[in-house]
């Protein structure tokens, strides 16, 4: 029994092991960070209880960033230097339970460059809903109507409509689409046949940066058109 028991756990971690070897993100982000030890299950659980006791979460995990003071953005790797050194080490937990807690130092072996990881999804979510009302406020109230269909924790949707057309921005985690966290699309309203004047979604590698400059983006070709 004992044996049995020793051969379905050396199966499981096995499992995993062939799991986050698959993980594109994850092999990449080894490759390019230096002196990386993967932490074993049962210190990762200890290190995330310890967070969870000294920090405020949600119950999914994702830290409550608007009771922190003074935190900062960081959208490059000169950004982050600001702030840490790079030449210490620390502890990597990703949002894939499939993928292990790492501990490393996060200065770069190739140019210096970050590797890119997966935003957090409610930091993209709250960043997205303050940049539209931010740009949208920037134009004439009576140039545009806005509704906001869904407005929460896991979802923002909102419609606008312009003289000549109308545009829908959605922020979620799809389960099957073609964008990781933000769709925008504008469609003419001039013709009886619809046409995209504007369509952009965001990819895996694209930074909170390119997200605010898409969404300005769309939000003036929307005014103009």
């Amino acid at each position: 029994m004992k044996q049995e028991k020793n051969f379905k756990k050396i199966n499981q971690e096995k499992i995993k092991e062939k799991k986050w070897k698959n993980n594109v993100l994850f092999m990449e982000f080894l490759q390019s960070i230096q002196e990386i030890k993967i932490i074993s299950e049962n210190q990762s659980k200890k290190i995330i209880d310890n967070i969870y006791t000294r920090f405020n979460l949600y119950d999914s995990g994702h830290v409550i960033w608007n009771t922190f003071k003074g935190k900062q953005e960081i959208i490059s790797y000169s950004d982050l230097t600001k702030y840490i050194n790079v030449d210490n080490s620390y502890y990597i937990i990703w949002d894939n339970n499939d993928i292990p807690m790492i501990k490393c130092k996060l200065k770069c072996k190739v140019r210096r460059k970050l590797v890119s990881c997966e935003i957090d999804f409610l930091y993209v979510l709250k960043t997205v809903k303050e940049i539209f009302e931010e740009e949208l406020s920037k134009y004439p109230a009576k140039s545009y109507n806005k509704d906001i269909i869904i407005d929460n924790d896991h979802c923002f949707r909102v419609v606008i409509e312009w003289k000549k057309c109308m545009g829908e921005l959605i922020v979620e985690e799809p389960e099957f689409a073609p964008y990781r966290y933000v769709n925008f699309n504008i469609l003419s309203c001039t013709t009886d046949e619809i046409k995209a004047i504007f369509s952009w979604s965001d990819s895996r590698n694209d930074s909170l940066r390119i997200i605010k400059d898409k969404i300005k983006e769309g939000l003036l070709i929307g005014y103009k058109y």
